[in-house]
């Protein structure tokens, strides 16, 4: 036996009820949970962003830091220290670069690696001029130290105990420790650079020289 449900309704009726469309309750619905999810995708988006583009300015400070440490690194293998002459760690340096003839005073300053040069004065001993600014050498926010070890100088004796020449009695280093940032707030991001680097003091190493062999 079969049943018509639909025998005793109005073709056109059935026809307006089977083509319906949607409540205002299911389209506030659905508006709802697409603006859910548009926010959600936006904020996504916009952190994703945000953390490459933090990343990438990191890495841009971070190579100019590298190549200001390897300038000074350059520069120092061929200076000896002028100021601060003791043992110890400072927020700046001040060198007499033999290669050059020139004295450089290094500083970290405002979060800036400075730079500024002086002549040498025309004296006996290693005393530098007034230093005039030769600029920033870094870009971003950048902290650090000097660590100086001076070189430390002595005279070779003969048997007799005639000085005839001198030696070197320690090697003295220069230790940079710096620590790049991109800023501050929940993106910030640090990355630390340390180099070490031995002087050839010319006024104190004499390295390669041996003075105990008469010349």
């Amino acid at each position: 036996m079969k049943i018509n449900f639909f025998g005793k309704i109005n073709p056109i009726k059935r026809q307006s009820f089977d083509m319906r469309g949607f409540t205002l309750i299911e389209v506030v619905v659905a508006i709802a949970v697409f603006s859910i999810i548009s926010v959600a995708a936006v904020g996504a988006f916009s952190a994703m962003f945000s953390s490459y583009k933090s990343a990438r300015n990191l890495n841009e400070n971070l190579k100019n830091s590298q190549y200001a440490m390897n300038l000074m690194n350059k520069t120092f293998r061929t200076s000896t220290v002028v100021n601060p002459s003791s043992e110890g760690e400072s927020t700046f340096l001040e060198v007499y670069d033999y290669s050059q003839n020139k004295c450089f005073r290094y500083s970290f300053s405002g979060g800036k690696l400075l730079r500024s040069s002086a002549a040498l004065n025309p004296t006996s001993t290693i005393e530098c001029g007034s230093f005039v600014s030769d600029g920033e050498m870094t870009s971003g926010l950048v902290t650090g130290s000097f660590y100086v070890v001076p070189s430390e100088g002595g005279v070779y004796t003969n048997l007799a105990g005639d000085a005839i020449g001198p030696k070197s009695v320690k090697v003295g280093k220069i230790t940079t420790a710096m620590k790049i940032s991109n800023g501050s707030g929940s993106q910030m991001r640090e990355v630390n650079l340390q180099s070490t680097v031995s002087l050839r003091d010319y006024s104190l190493s004499n390295i390669g020289i041996d003075m105990e062999i008469p010349l």
